[in-house]
């Protein structure tokens, strides 16, 4: 709920009171005729006369003030009205009169009486100094007062507003002026002071508001009885500013902002200017160049710079409206510019390593261990062959050696090897002698040296044979004369065959007989093995060579290493051998039985036999026998001696049918029924001669495919006309008739109702199954649509499908139909389309895109077409219920279920409307339009439709837009503002102040006690209409039940307002008492409230924004 509060607007700024003197006239008469009128001046009489006092005078005096010799001190007339008079030493009289008053004022001294008449403004009057005695009564009568005229006035200085009136709360002075290029407003207003205002004896403070503030000044009686509110505003301002527009409570200083009444006061503020010369400091390679000087300013320039060797000098020149410190227009920076700075460098050091030379190597350069740090230093080696070497240091960047140097070069010669530090050694070799085995040769493993002290090569010479010996040194160690190797030459000779024994050898070989050809007899070889070795070849020709061969230390005959033998064998002689024999005979076939391998006989002499091949159907029952003469026999065939030979057959399996009688067979089948094939009539079966046959059921036609088979076979003696003892039987058994069968169907009574829910068009549809022969195909019930003019098809799947069990509506798995039985569902319409939570995504005839929203589609677009159904004069459309049985459903009232006021089977695009003004009277408005379905929210808070006023130019309220979730076909045109940041323009012209009385609402609270409930006390004031629990009641006592809680509120009635700390929301929460209690046990009064202000810096803020009008705001109710 929102509701209007009136807020009495009082900027605030400094203030100054200012008081005006009144003029002088006569106010007394001679006070009787014996007193003697000693002088009159302008607005002064004078009268002297011993027993005079100035009660003498008219006789109304007010009051009689005896004053002793020499004292200070004042006097001050009631609070609110003419003002005070004082005395110094007794001498000098003084008065300060309150705006619009004059007051006779009676001084008396010794004998003398002096009358000031209507004394105002401020003044004195040296009564010693002027009469020649002290002051030692005073007195005063006829106090006036007369309103001033209202009027205003402002100038560079103040503003005055006169009011005609003692000053009261409102009163003000706003101003709009640019200071220094800025616009703001400043202002003064008279306000009721607050509790943490500062005291003020007149209960009034002035509220300044001005750069610094804002302020809060007492109001003195005084003050607020001159009527007179002189703002000196310049003593806020620094600068330059313009006057533009000034409100005095409802009269103007060019309130119609015209450009050529604005004035220019106070002076411009010049800008500090800056500027910094920075100079890097030197390093050790490189002095300073100008170009890496930095130079930075803000509001000035740098010139050109001059220099004078490495000195330099730069003027920076203030920019206009800048000036550097001190008034300045300009600065000077001289200096010297650094020189390289060898000081910076970091010393280093390097110094080079040598090995010292030992017997074999001299000095070498060490530089892996030359003493120097590769990060601030390189080095270069350079070693001639003469062993004279230069050792270059570089120092890098940053880092020199002593005295400044750069470079550091170590120069010398290395010294060669020491002989002095060798051991003398000594190495020979030996030789192994010639015999008859083999040559002379070195004996290497005899050599005579030491392997600690040197190492031995051999090298032949190719061409000669020579072999050179050289033993090395290893380093410490020579050979005599200082050497380093010592060589042997030595040439190897062959074997001495003198020395050898002498070898012999003959060979051996066995004849041929029946087994075996002739043959090498090894065994018979005549040699000696210690002294011979032989070896067997045979040549491709079968020619066998034997070539014996002498072993090391001997020869044959004729100093010959080897001899040979020649040998050619023959083949066995089968004259010598035993006659082998084989053979195969199987009996011819009979009538019922062909000829058997089984009733093979087979007969052999000196051999065996082996079946390779036995009669099979798959070989055409031919066979194979392999006979094999035993050892020391042969087959002669043909003159040939064989090893094996083979005797090859093939079967007449079949009987001979002409010595058998014929047999004839035939079986029986039982036909197909709807729920059953055909069957074979086992017990049917039959052979003519009865018993001539038998019959073997192979297949009886129950697999899968109906195929059965029959066998049967002849008894003995019998054959059937084919002359095979064996007739087989096949075909395919019929399954079962299915035009014996009763075709599932649906029952008469089809129920269909199409319905709109939650913006969803569904199709509501019962029906019954019957199945007589159990025909039915499981599946989905469908209903289907047909147009028939056009050939337009369109389904629907029913879904929440339930099936009567008798007792109850079961749900059905799967929404699949599996059995007869009652069933009933719903349909989406054709073209609809549900999300998840059941709400409306699609409609019949409808498309979406983001540009044009929802639009109706072509007649055969998206199941379009559908919605004519059951409609008078359009297209025909058959509409069935199917399973695999189907039916068409027969109802003239079946139609797209039309929309109603709470369900739309189409979509709704609807368009939140909101409105924004801003203006004087209602300030910041928002208009939200009634639309069907549009849910609006004001900062997160749901609101009904209508107008809300009273916003601040500067707030920023968020208006957010939602369609109505219980209405799910709605939806927002594309385009739509849903989200909506409010920010006010403006007025073009600004606003008159509204000034309102402002009024101070109370609660007063009483806590329960263990006797009496709790109760809270509405304050009687003016103005206030008070709200308790949303119902208007009158002021007064109202009594709190235990354990409740009381929600207030104050509202401003017309021409009344709150001031922006006032408290006009109370939320009171009273505790229930416990069952045995004591005062102690009840806690203190819960109390939460809401003020009238928006926020110091807030208010502060708006008003500033509204140039000086009053505010007018609105805002939400406060819960706390």
């Amino acid at each position: 709920m929102l509701r209007k509060r009136i807020l009495a607007a009082v900027t605030t700024l400094a203030l100054a009171l200012g008081m005006s003197v009144g003029g002088a006239g006569t106010a007394f008469a001679n006070p009787n005729a014996n007193t003697p009128r000693v002088s009159t001046e302008s607005g002064i009489e004078r009268y002297e006369g011993n027993g005079l006092t100035c009660n003498d005078f008219s006789g109304v005096a007010q009051g009689n003030i005896d004053i002793a010799g020499g004292a200070t001190g004042s006097y001050t007339a009631q609070s609110g009205t003419w003002g005070t008079f004082g005395w110094q030493s007794g001498n000098v009289f003084t008065w300060d009169i309150n705006a619009g008053w004059t007051v006779d004022l009676c001084i008396k001294g010794s004998t003398i009486v002096v009358w000031i008449d209507d004394a105002s403004g401020k003044g004195s009057y040296d009564f010693k100094g002027l009469q020649g005695h002290g002051i030692s009564h005073m007195n005063f009568m006829g106090a006036n007062f007369t309103p001033p005229q209202t009027s205003e006035s402002v100038d560079c200085v103040s503003a005055v507003n006169t009011v005609g009136r003692p000053l009261t709360n409102g009163d003000h002075i706003n101003m709009d002026i640019v200071l220094n290029g800025v616009r703001m407003q400043v202002n003064a207003s008279v306000d009721i002071r607050q509790t943490d205002d500062p005291a003020s004896e007149s209960g009034l403070v002035v509220r300044v508001n001005a750069p610094g503030g804002p302020y809060v000044l007492p109001l003195t009686n005084a003050q607020k009885a001159s009527g007179v509110l002189t703002f000196t505003y310049s003593s806020y301002l620094t600068g330059q500013w313009v006057v533009e527009w000034v409100q005095f409570n409802d009269r103007y200083f060019n309130k119609d902002r015209n450009q050529a009444k604005f004035f220019t006061c106070g002076t411009p503020l010049a800008k500090e200017a800056s500027a910094e010369v920075r100079v890097p400091a030197a390093d050790c390679e490189d002095g300073v160049d100008w170009s890496q000087v930095s130079l930075t300013t803000n509001g000035a320039t740098f010139g050109e710079p001059t220099f004078d060797g490495r000195s330099y000098s730069i003027t920076a020149t203030a920019s206009e409206g800048f000036l550097f410190p001190g008034g300045l227009t300009q600065k000077t920076f001289t200096g010297t510019l650094p020189d390289r700075d060898p000081a910076a460098c970091e010393l280093v050091t390097a110094s080079i390593v040598i090995t010292p030379a030992d017997c074999l190597t001299g000095e070498l350069l060490d530089v892996e261990n030359f003493d120097f740090d590769s990060t601030k230093v390189d080095v270069d080696v350079v070693v001639n062959e003469d062993g004279s070497f230069v050792v270059t240091f570089t120092a890098k960047d940053g880092f020199r050696f002593a005295d400044d140097k750069t470079v550091l070069v170590e120069a010398g010669t290395l010294a060669g090897p020491d002989a002095s530090k060798c051991t003398v050694i000594d190495a020979d070799i030996r030789v192994i002698l010639a015999d008859c085995l083999n040559g002379s040769a070195l004996d290497v493993d005899n050599f005579v040296f030491d392997p600690d002290q040197a190492t031995v090569s051999i090298s032949t010479n190719e061409t000669t044979g020579v072999q050179t010996v050289t033993f090395t040194a290893k380093p410490g160690f020579l050979f005599a004369g200082e050497k380093t190797t010592k060589t042997f030459e030595f040439t190897p000779s062959g074997p001495n065959l003198d020395d050898c024994g002498l070898a012999t050898a003959a060979i051996a070989f066995t004849p041929a007989d029946c087994f075996t050809g002739s043959a090498l007899n090894e065994n018979g070889f005549q040699f000696d093995p210690e002294r011979a070795t032989y070896e067997i070849t045979t040549a491709e020709s079968g020619v066998q060579t034997v070539t014996f061969t002498a072993k090391p230390g001997f020869l044959f005959e004729g100093k010959k290493e080897t001899v040979s033998f020649e040998f050619t064998p023959t083949g066995p002689d089968f004259r010598d051998c035993a006659t082998a024999a084989g053979t195969v005979v199987v009996p011819p076939a009979t009538c019922d039985l062909g000829q058997r391998w089984d009733d093979r006989i087979i007969t052999v002499d000196n051999a065996t036999y082996e079946i390779t091949r036995t009669p099979t159907l798959w070989n055409g029952f031919r066979y194979t026998v392999v006979f094999t003469a035993d050892a020391g026999a042969k087959f002669l065939v043909d003159g040939e001696y064989l090893n094996t030979i083979t005797v090859k057959g093939q079967l007449d399996v079949l009987p001979n049918r002409q010595l058998c009688d014929e047999v004839t067979a035939v079986i029986d089948i039982i036909p197909p029924t709807c729920d059953t094939g055909a069957i074979l009539n086992v017990d049917g079966f039959a052979s003519t001669p009865e018993g001539s046959a038998t019959f073997t059921v192979i297949s009886d036609g129950t697999g899968p495919l109906g195929i059965y088979m029959v066998m049967a076979t002849a008894n003995s003696g019998f054959t059937f006309a084919s002359g095979l003892p064996v007739e087989v039987f096949v075909g395919t058994l019929a399954g079962p008739d299915q035009s014996l069968c009763i075709d599932p169907e649906f029952g008469a009574a089809i129920g269909i109702d199409p319905q709109c829910e939650v913006d969803v068009p569904w199709i509501y549809v019962s029906f019954e199954v019957t199945d007589p022969d159990g025909q039915l195909t499981p599946g989905q019930a469908r209903i289907e649509f047909r147009e028939l003019n056009l050939g337009l098809d369109e389904n629907t799947v029913v879904t929440d499908l339930e099936r009567w069990d008798g007792t109850q509506w079961v749900a059905v798995p799967g929404n699949v139909v599996s059995e007869a039985g009652q069933y009933q569902g719903r349909a989406l319409w054709p073209g609809a389309a549900i999300d998840g939570d059941g709400n409306p995504t699609a409609w019949p005839g409808w498309d979406f895109n983001a540009v044009d929203g929802w639009f109706a589609t072509d007649y055969e677009d998206n199941a379009a077409w559908t919605r004519s159904v059951g409609v008078e004069g359009a297209d025909p459309i058959e509409v069935r219920i199917a399973i695999n049985p189907s039916a068409v459903i027969e109802d003239s009232f079946f139609t797209y279920p039309p929309s109603t006021e709470d369900c739309s089977t189409d979509p709704i695009e609807v368009t939140p409307v909101i409105t924004v003004d801003y203006n004087c009277e209602t300030f910041g408005t928002i208009t939200l339009e009634a639309v069907e379905g549009v849910i609006y929210s004001i900062d997160g808070e749901q609101v009904e439709p209508g107008t809300y006023s009273g916003f601040g130019l500067t707030a920023t309220p968020r208006v957010t837009a939602v369609t109505d979730p219980e209405r799910p076909a709605l939806f927002f045109e594309p385009g739509s503002i849903t989200d909506l940041t409010v920010e006010f323009s403006a007025p073009e012209f600004p606003c008159d102040l509204t000034t309102l009385p402002l009024v101070e609402p109370n609660v007063t609270t009483t806590q329960a006690t263990c006797d009496a409930s709790g109760s809270y006390t509405l304050s009687n004031t003016e103005g206030v209409q008070w709200v308790v629990g949303g119902q208007n009641v009158d002021a007064g006592t109202y009594t709190a039940a235990p354990g409740s809680t009381v929600s207030i509120e104050a509202v401003a009635l017309e021409g009344f307002g709150f001031g922006f700390e006032t408290q006009t929301e109370w939320e009171l929460e009273f505790a229930a008492a416990p069952t045995n209690c004591t005062d102690l046990d009840l806690p203190t009064l819960a109390l939460t409230g809401a003020s009238g202000m928006l926020g110091t810096v807030g208010i502060l803020a708006l008003l500033i924004t509204l140039t000086g009008i009053g505010v007018v705001a609105s805002r939400r109710r406060v819960e706390v």
